[in-house]
């Protein structure tokens, strides 16, 4: 089952800068991807288009099944409830606390209050913070930050994560706790679109890799396990690109 789908998506912002030009590709519920490419290449663009925070010039992008690019934007808030957002700086209320940061989302859509506290304490504890949820973001370290934004990103029990360089601020030890944490909500059937410029990464995990280059899809490297299953079928023509950047 398709997830996500990108059908010939064009977005200008001048006349000079084509952010994102024809780019199609699906992800299948549950799968894990890279996305790749030096800055301005399109990556956050792609993430903001997909969330339907810009809107694009041509193309079509649909969320499981749905096709978002002219719903009416009273709708716009459902379809993200179908999608979790992990942000490079964490993007959490400083005067709030761990719980607090967790809970705003699902307080602002009306869920009861004892519902609210009780998604707050389960989701930290899933992230490895049920202890510290009336510590204040200041009070964490880089990798406690990045899983309360996890945690906030779990509230709607998303079918799709979009992960904007959520490794990027962190030093190797939080980026190898905050990589096991992704890889086990992946396997509880998550599907994850990870935008990273983390080459160790991308060699470690054998995950599908998109590689975007001035607006452009240039590659699609299939994981390697599917790689795999593609050779053991006899495939004879495989065309898949990867040039990945230089850092």
């Amino acid at each position: 089952m398709k997830i996500l789908s990108l059908e010939g998506v064009c977005k200008t912002f001048s006349k000079r800068w084509v952010a994102l030009y024809n780019v199609s590709f699906a992800l299948d519920s549950g799968e894990f991807a890279f996305l790749v490419g030096p800055s301005g290449a399109g990556k956050s663009t792609l993430i903001s288009a997909v969330l339907a925070q810009i809107p694009i010039d041509d193309g079509m992008i649909a969320i499981d099944g749905e096709y978002i690019d002219n719903i009416p934007r009273r709708k716009i808030p459902y379809i993200r409830r179908k999608l979790g957002v992990i942000f490079q700086d964490f993007k959490l209320l400083p005067d709030m606390t761990a719980r607090e940061n967790v809970e705003f989302a699902l307080r602002v859509c009306g869920y009861p209050k004892k519902l609210i506290r009780m998604k707050g304490n389960e989701l930290l504890s899933q992230v490895g913070l049920g202890h510290k949820a009336l510590v204040y973001p200041h009070e964490l370290s880089g990798g406690g930050r990045q899983r309360v934004g996890i945690a906030r990103a779990l509230v709607h029990s998303p079918l799709l994560l979009m992960a904007d360089e959520p490794t990027g601020n962190l030093d190797p030890h939080a980026i190898e706790e905050i990589m096991e944490l992704l890889l086990s909500i992946n396997k509880q059937g998550t599907a994850i679109l990870m935008a990273t410029h983390n080459i160790e990464l991308i060699e470690r995990y054998n995950f599908r890799v998109l590689e975007l280059s001035e607006g452009n899809l240039i590659g699609d490297r299939p994981s390697r396990h599917e790689s795999r299953e593609h050779k053991s079928e006899g495939s004879q023509n495989d065309s898949t690109q990867w040039n990945l950047p230089e850092i």
